[in-house]
């Protein structure tokens, strides 16, 4: 069995790292390659001043026969970036929904405070 060294690639992005093994005695080829965001950059402040987490990575893994090397595609592993979107939108339709519930309110208080006005002006008609 052949193992190579793990190789990581750092650029302002993100990170990616793979790690390669054949094995001679079943002539396979196995790989992965994770891609990550970086983690350590600062993205200009979203709007509402919440700071999320960087997105989870991806993986990448390549295995197949040797006979097989050049035509073997990959097998993408990104549930948790898939769970992490899922997430994400039921916060911004939460957060959307409450925005609304607010508005909501306040056209009720105007609206109690301009029924209040008109009964008060009728009482002072009348009187």
């Amino acid at each position: 069995m052949v193992r190579f060294a793990p190789l990581a690639l750092d650029t302002p992005k993100g990170r990616l790292t793979g790690t390669t093994t054949i094995d001679l005695e079943a002539l396979r080829f196995d790989s992965e390659w994770r891609i990550d965001p970086n983690t350590e950059a600062k993205p200009a402040p979203p709007p509402n001043g919440k700071q999320k987490a960087p997105l989870p990575g991806v993986v990448a893994v390549y295995a197949a026969p040797l006979s097989h090397l050049g035509i073997v595609e990959p097998r993408l592993q990104f549930e948790a970036l898939e769970r992490e979107i899922a997430v994400r939108k039921v916060e911004r339709d939460l957060e959307e929904l409450e925005r609304l519930r607010k508005l909501d309110d306040e056209r009720i208080r105007i609206e109690a405070e301009r029924r209040q006005k008109v009964e008060a002006e009728k009482a002072a008609a009348t009187s």
